[in-house]
């Protein structure tokens, strides 16, 4: 039974923490300390055979069980509508907030204008302790829009479906107080573990959806998934790892549904047609590995020397075919294996038409990478424009306050100079002299005023 919903007013500022949970008893004390200060945790457990349900209620989380689904999100929607909170942050257990993160959520929170619905955080994926900051996990894909308003919601019940909102969705800075750390892989094992059971929930989804796959479509879209993802730049020889990991799931989506159906049905590619695919999508690989190099070199100089030796020295040591693939452009690449010989079976004209791709898709990456430069500078530019916008307004500010000051200071010169003439005109004549006894015309001080006044127009 899930535990009773407490008897409470909801504040319009209050923040319900949710989180689904299948046996997490290993990464639930850890999330519960690092994410402790919200109004209300609710723990949406998917049946649980371990620790995890004692662990929750021990810390004064709310329980909803669930039904196992092998993945969260048919159990998402549910949560939300256990939640009370006005806001729901709404995180996995490996995943956490950065020092501060709770403060920086609740501030947020109490700052929002009403038209925002939700906001999208940036998430660091982590292999083991490394980072991985490319590869399709990186900070320009991986934002999550996790905090939201609980009426303002729905999440469909497919794997790795987004949700959608009522209102506006603001996007967060990678550079905030607010991102995810999310410990995705323990290690190279553990990625090909969950791959693996993600690749069967996709394919059960593609034939419920009336979808045919064929093993031409399966090798298609893996070619596209390992060359979008590859970015060595980034990851390092990491990224090829996590690249054909990728290529293997997406082919195993499609392999998958097929298996459940007729194997018998599928056309067969011809060996050499295959092997000349293969060689030339690992040629643009390696060329791709030996540009990373080169930029790494140019970037960071002798310090990026033994790197680069590496990749050389591997080049060196490759066929010759894989040496001269290194001086060629893409338009030349595209060439190197014809589509003609792939024209013998419908699998083959898809291996080719994937290895076209390969050149296409990497120019559109050069191209939006280049857009954002171009767009960075243009914002810049106009930042700058502005702060000289904003210096001469000031200057043209000061300088027309000075000369006000100065015509005030004139007409102040000008009646201290008639009044002191005034009163040369009451002094007696320098040959005259004064009588013995009589009182002077000039006031006592009068020209001591006189001056102090000039003195104080001249200050001004």
């Amino acid at each position: 039974m899930p535990d009773m919903q407490p008897d409470q007013v909801v504040s319009p500022d209050s923040i319900s923490l949710v989180v689904m949970t299948r046996n997490e008893e290993a990464n639930l004390p850890g999330f519960l300390e690092n994410l402790a200060g919200f109004d209300e945790v609710v723990v949406a457990d998917m049946e649980s055979d371990d620790a995890t349900v004692a662990i929750a209620r021990s810390a004064g989380g709310r329980v909803l069980p669930l039904p196992n689904a092998g993945f969260a999100e048919p159990g998402r929607m549910d949560a939300v509508r256990f939640a009370t909170g006005t806001w729901v942050l709404m995180l996995d257990a490996d995943e956490r907030l950065p020092a501060g993160g709770v403060d920086a959520v609740r501030g947020l929170c109490g700052r929002t204008p009403p038209r925002v619905a939700a906001y999208r955080i940036p998430r660091v994926n982590y292999l083991g302790d490394r980072p991985i900051r490319g590869s399709g996990w990186g900070l320009d894909v991986e934002r999550h829009a996790r905090l939201f308003r609980r009426d303002a919601v729905t999440w469909a019940p497919k794997v790795h479906s987004s949700p959608e909102f009522a209102g506006e969705v603001l996007d967060l800075p990678n550079e905030g107080a607010i991102r995810i750390e999310h410990a995705n892989f323990r290690d190279y094992a553990h990625l090909l573990e969950k791959l693996n059971g993600y690749s069967t929930i996709e394919a059960d989804e593609l034939l419920e959806s009336g979808g045919h796959p064929t093993l031409a479509m399966a090798l298609r879209f893996a070619l596209e998934e390992m060359s979008n993802r590859y970015d060595p730049e980034a990851d390092g020889p990491l990224s090829l790892a996590l690249s054909v990991a990728m290529f293997g799931y997406r082919f195993a989506c499609h392999a998958k549904a097929v298996g459940q159906r007729d194997w018998a049905d599928q056309p067969v590619i011809g060996q050499e047609s295959l092997r000349a695919a293969i060689q030339s999508f690992w040629s643009e690989l390696r060329r791709r590995e030996l540009a990373a190099a080169a930029s790494d070199l140019s970037r960071n100089g002798a310090d990026a020397m033994p790197a680069t030796q590496r990749v050389l020295s591997v080049w060196q040591s490759s066929p010759p075919q894989l040496k001269s693939v290194a001086a060629t452009t893409l338009d030349g690449l595209q060439y190197e294996v014809p589509a003609a010989q792939f024209a013998a079976d419908e699998l083959g004209q898809t291996v080719a038409s994937g290895l076209e791709q390969v050149g296409v898709r990497v120019e559109l990456r050069r191209e939006r990478r280049a857009r954002e430069e171009a767009e960075a500078a243009a914002r810049q530019a106009s930042e700058r424009r502005l702060e000289a916008e904003e210096l001469f307004e000031r200057t043209t500010d000061a300088l027309e306050e000075a000369l006000q000051r100065l015509s005030a200071l004139e007409v102040l010169l000008a009646e201290s100079q008639a009044e002191a003439a005034a009163l040369s005109l009451r002094l007696p004549s320098a040959e005259a002299g004064e009588r013995p006894g009589r009182p002077s015309l000039v006031e006592p001080g009068a020209r001591s005023r006189v001056t102090r006044r000039l003195r104080r127009g001249s200050d001004d």
